[in-house]
């Protein structure tokens, strides 16, 4: 789309990327905490998928055992859910680790769908 005026677009991005309400906040240290963080509870629940055995820590998700979907718990940012998770408030009972292929094909279903045989 053209406009009149050329420089509309580069007035109308810096108005917008000015506007705190949708800047995200994260920063470099923010996420490297927040994988500092997924590393640790990742290695208190085994370190490994429960379905399939994968190690690599970026490669694992945290799995609901009872999904959060038939249940009326509300979800949570990873910051927050993983500080809670430290902290104590929430148990770490309900969850698993599976590997985001697993996770995948569990979805909301009780057990993972794929072959492992092979």
């Amino acid at each position: 789309m053209t406009y009149k005026d050329p420089n509309y677009q580069k007035k109308y991005n810096l108005r917008y990327r000015s506007n705190k309400k949708y800047k995200t906040g994260k920063t470099a240290y923010d996420m490297k905490r927040l994988s500092e963080r997924k590393i640790i509870l990742v290695n208190l629940l085994g370190g490994k998928c429960v379905c399939c055995g994968v190690t690599e820590w970026w490669n694992l998700n945290f799995d609901h055992i009872i999904p959060v979907s038939t249940t009326k718990q509300k979800r949570l940012p990873a910051t927050t859910y993983y500080k809670k998770l430290l902290n104590g408030s929430l148990s770490l009972e309900n969850l698993q680790i599976l590997c985001s292929g697993c996770n995948g094909s569990k979805g909301n279903r009780k057990k993972c769908n794929l072959d492992h045989s092979q």
